[in-house]
């Protein structure tokens, strides 16, 4: 399911934009932008940001827990030791 994201990320959208962007943004930033969600739908998305914190131990800045915690959902993020234990432990309305 991984590669699956990956590759319909890479093959839809150009690479060079997605570059461009890369290079001024984190990869939260990325995950979250609506291009991503207009290529994997919502779904395919929250799936991207969670085998990213999962898998990868993407990190997250402070200011962007509460929305990737409300875009996973709380029993994905609790799976997420790149997440902070407090984090984690919080549900989020």
């Amino acid at each position: 399911m991984r590669d699956e994201v990956i590759e319909r990320i890479v093959t839809v959208a150009r690479p060079e934009r997605i570059i461009l962007f890369c290079r001024h943004a984190s990869t939260v930033d990325l995950l979250c932008h609506g291009l991503v969600t207009k290529l994997l739908g919502e779904t395919g998305q929250c799936d991207a940001i969670f085998f990213a914190l999962r898998d990868a131990r993407m990190e997250v800045s402070d200011d962007r827990f509460r929305e990737v915690v409300e875009r996973i959902g709380h029993d994905r993020a609790v799976q997420c030791r790149s997440l902070p234990r407090w984090a984690r432990r919080v549900r989020h309305p």
